[in-house]
């Protein structure tokens, strides 16, 4: 059996993976995440690599990137934070 965890905090993304029994492979990925059309290019690569592409009401959006790489959009600072499309 397969076991996932998943904590997706403010600052970081931290998945823990693994068989039931056996270690875990742990993952920690920065947290950003916007409109893709907030996402700058890199030159000569289109896409980031490191940008995991989801889908939040029928609009593409960056996952899991540093979020100084988003061209203007700000994080939600705020108690209702965790009702947001952002987290």
């Amino acid at each position: 059996m397969t076991v996932i965890g998943l904590d997706v905090g403010y600052s970081n993304l931290k998945i823990a993976v693994g068989e039931a029994g056996a270690a875990p492979q742990v993952l920690v990925r920065p947290a950003g995440a916007a409109p893709l059309d907030r996402l700058g290019e890199r030159i000569g690569t289109g896409l980031p690599q490191d940008a995991v592409i989801v889908d939040i009401d029928g609009q593409p959006w960056a996952a899991a990137v540093e979020p100084a790489r988003l061209e203007g959009w700000e994080r939600s600072l705020h108690a209702d934070y965790a009702a947001t499309p952002a987290y």
